[in-house]
């Protein structure tokens, strides 16, 4: 069986699948630099050595549909959610995490081929972390 990551959207009652084409992560915990995740037709792995950032992918994919407590993005604080430069790095004032979905088959009601959705965290005067 094929598996892949499909947000549904409804059309006169019926569910039109559609597929993630890519990720973009930017200050989001681990990930300090802009950084693009294509994900292909069918099953995708993410492979790497323990503390590479695997598992914040997920949480960068949480975040962006929706996840709003930090606690389940595994940060303890909701500051944790973006990039504090580690010990010799400047942290990030602000972490985006967006996904791009396939509209090839006008899922969307929009007239492009590739629907962004996007979600963003900032770090305020006091060092408190604001999103939506």
């Amino acid at each position: 069986m094929k598996e892949e990551m499909q947000a549904q959207s409804v059309d006169n009652g019926v569910s039109k699948p559609t597929r993630i084409n890519r990720m973009v992560m930017h200050g989001f915990k681990s990930f300090a630099k802009l950084t693009e995740l294509p994900l292909s037709d069918g099953f995708n792995v993410v492979l790497g050595p323990n503390g590479s950032g695997k598992s914040n992918v997920m949480d960068a994919l949480c975040f962006v549909l929706g996840k709003s407590s930090s606690k389940s993005l595994r940060a303890e604080k909701s500051s944790n959610l973006i990039y504090n430069g580690g010990k010799s790095k400047k942290p990030a004032k602000q972490g985006e995490v967006s996904i791009f979905f396939d509209n090839s088959k006008s899922t969307f009601p929009v007239d492009e081929q590739e629907v962004k959705a996007y979600l963003d965290a900032k770090i305020d005067a006091a060092h408190r972390c604001d999103w939506p």
